[in-house]
Formats: structure tokens, C-alpha cells, sequence
């Protein structure tokens, strides 16, 4: 009994490696026709690049075969000296910007929270500085004291609906 259980225990471990196995060759042969796909739709569009080529330059005398040349190469090597280099120094700013953000600690909500406390502690003890400097000047010397009072009565109203939206 114990030579039966052993060899039907080793004939699922190599159905399970026989089936990994062709699991794995399957993947590989996906792998292979997207390569060969590839390969060929390359083939294809170089040949159509050759094409265009030859008859392009198949009219053309080689003085003005040599002017394409030089156009084609200045405006190459504006691209490998210039703007090239350019972009990848942005690039690598960018990702080191990036990196920064990475490496800083995440903010959670209890820091969110703090700093609109800290906003709304702000804007009070500003609003308190206002007042006093309202209760200071002469309302009848301030021809806009009224229109100030009204502002500052509305931006109160204001913070309730957004204080009871949070």
C-alpha cells in the first residue's frame, strides 16, 4: 500500500512538471511569434524605406544627393548635440524632482488635518487683528468702515457651510 501511494504521489508531481512545462513552452512560443511579427513588420517597413529611397535619389544627380546628405547629417547632429543633451538634463531634473517627492514622507490625514487647523487658527487670529484694528480707526473718519464690516460679517457666514461640509 505505501508503494502504490508513493508512485501515484510521484505521478502527479511529474503530471504537475509535465504540465509547468508546457505551460512554460507555450509562453515561449507566444514570445517567439510576437518576435517574429515584429521582425517581419520591420523587414517590411525598411524595405518600403529602401523603395522610397531608390527612387528618390534614382532622378537625382550626386551633387544634389551630397546637399541631402549634409542636410540630413547637420540636422542629426543638431539633434545628438543640441536638443538631445538638452531634453536629458530636463529629464534627469525631472526625475530627480521626482525622486525628492518619492523620498519625502507621505502625508496621512492626521497631517492634512493639522495643517487646516493651523489654517483656520490663522485666519482667526487674523480676523481678531482686523477687529482691532477696525475698533482703533474712527468709523466716521473711515468712509469705508461699513462696506469692510459687511465683508468681514459675509466671510464669516462664509467659513460655517464650509466648516459643517468637512
Amino acid at each position: 500500500a505505501v508503494v502504490s501511494t508513493q508512485s501515484g504521489h510521484y505521478g502527479r508531481g511529474s503530471l504537475r512538471r509535465e504540465q509547468e512545462r508546457q505551460s512554460s513552452i507555450a509562453e515561449q512560443r507566444v514570445g517567439q511569434k510576437a518576435a517574429i511579427n515584429a521582425a517581419e513588420n520591420k523587414i517590411q517597413r525598411l524595405m518600403r524605406q529602401l523603395k522610397e529611397l531608390r527612387a528618390a535619389t534614382q532622378n537625382m544627380s550626386v551633387e544634389k544627393l551630397m546637399m541631402k546628405l549634409e542636410e540630413e547629417y547637420k540636422s542629426t547632429q543638431y539633434l545628438v548635440q543640441d536638443k538631445l543633451p538638452k531634453e536629458m538634463v530636463a529629464r534627469k531634473k525631472s526625475c530627480n524632482n521626482l525622486q525628492k517627492v518619492l523620498l519625502e514622507p507621505a502625508m496621512v490625514e492626521d497631517d492634512l488635518d493639522e495643517l487646516v487647523e493651523r489654517a483656520q487658527d490663522l485666519q482667526s487670529e487674523l480676523n481678531e487683528l482686523h477687529q482691532q484694528r477696525m475698533s482703533r480707526s474712527d468709523p466716521a473718519d473711515d468712509k469705508l468702515a461699513m462696506f469692510r464690516k459687511q465683508a468681514m460679517m459675509i466671510s464669516k457666514k462664509k467659513k460655517v457651510p464650509t466648516a459643517t461640509l468637512r
